[in-house]
Order: structure tokens, then sequence, then C-alpha cells
């Protein structure tokens, strides 16, 4: 597995249950190549933002790029939190949505700090709709009351199909707007425009029914 990072590079042959075997790691400063760290073990830990790597080798790399001085070592931690918080998101191999809110948020610095747009976006988006979802509940509840106003039957018909009509164009409109957020055509703000535009439409026809 690879996890890339601005500063830093891991490579490991293979990775169990937060465990690293074979592992090759390289440590960059101001986009040079700075160490090379090869051990046998390295183990990322939950509750730590450090590494620790076991029998292996630090390589200093000169300012030249050649090969300075090497440590051997039996143990060795490293703080790099952003590595050992990858490890354990794929570790607890969660999708966006089984994902909490705090969850989210440790995969979103990943996502900012790893240069990788599209899918913090997309995770942003997601995160959003957690607290979309209820406005939307009482939006369409508004609709509901000013809709269901009138009892005469063929009004309840027709209410009815009125009511299919604005949760289609509902659904139509969030579905592009994600997309479109996830583009980054438009602000990430305009998530919260189909709640806008169904409150609108429920409180004209409240004002409407309330009129007649």
């Amino acid at each position: 597995m690879y996890i890339i990072r601005l500063e830093n590079a891991i490579y490991a042959e293979k990775f169990n249950y937060g465990q690293m075997q074979e592992v090759t790691l390289l440590i960059r400063n101001s986009q040079k190549l700075k160490v090379i760290i090869n051990s046998k073990l390295a183990q990322c830990y939950r509750q730590q933002e450090f590494c620790y790597f076991y029998h292996g080798v630090k390589s200093i790399i000169n300012p030249d790029g050649s090969y300075g001085e090497r440590i051997m070592f039996d143990a060795m931690p490293l703080y790099l939190s952003n590595i050992s918080l990858q490890l354990q998101i794929e570790q607890q191999k969660l999708d966006y949505r089984e994902m909490n809110i705090f969850q989210g948020h440790q995969r979103l610095l990943v996502f900012q700090q790893g240069g990788d747009g599209r899918n913090f976006r997309s995770l942003q988006v997601n995160i959003q709709k957690r607290f979309t979802l209820p406005v939307s509940c009482a939006v369409f509840a508004l609709l509901g009351s000013g809709i269901g106003i009138n009892l005469k039957s063929r009004i309840r018909y027709n209410s009815f199909t009125i009511t299919l009509v604005i949760i289609l164009l509902y659904d139509g409109t969030q579905l592009i707007t994600n997309i479109l957020i996830i583009s980054e055509i438009i602000s990430f703000y305009c998530i919260w425009l189909p709640n806008i535009i169904c409150t609108g439409v429920g409180v004209y026809i409240l004002i409407k029914k309330n009129s007649l």
C-alpha cells in the first residue's frame, strides 16, 4: 500500500491491523529528500500521533543528494500525525455514510493535507447533508401544511400531483447541486439551495391559500 503526503511518503509490503512490514519512509524538506528510513516493522497507534519503526536503518541524505550517515536502530518513534491518522481510517475501512462527524472531519484533514481536492469536496458535501436533512424534513412539513389546507377532493388530487413534482424537483436540484459543488463549478454553500427554494415555495403556497 502507498500513502503519499506533501512532506512524507511511506511504502509497506504488507499492512495488517495497523502493522506494516518491510517499510520504507521518505522524509522531504522543501521538496528535497532529507531522510530515508528502512525497517522490518512499523506500527501506528490509535491514541497517538507517533509511528514506531523497528529493526531498521536511518539514512541521512546530503544536500547534494548523496548518502550521508547511516544509523542502525532497534526502535525509533517518529511524529507522523497525518500518516498515523490515515492508517487508522484505512484500518477501520468505513465509507462516508458509516463515519460519524468526528471521523469525517479527521478524513477531511487527511484529504486537505494530501491535496486530494475532489475527495475533500465530496466528503464535505456528505457531512453537510447530515445538517441539511433535518432542515429538509422541516421544509417538507411546511410544504405539506400549505398544500393540504384545502380538503376538496379535486384539489386534494391536484395537491398530490404538486407534491410529487416538488419532491422530484428537490431531488433533481440536490443531485445537480452536489455534482456542481464537487466539480468546483459553484460554491460549497449552494448545497443549501434546494432547501431555500422549497422553503420559498412553501411560504408562497401558504400565503396564497390563506388569501383565498
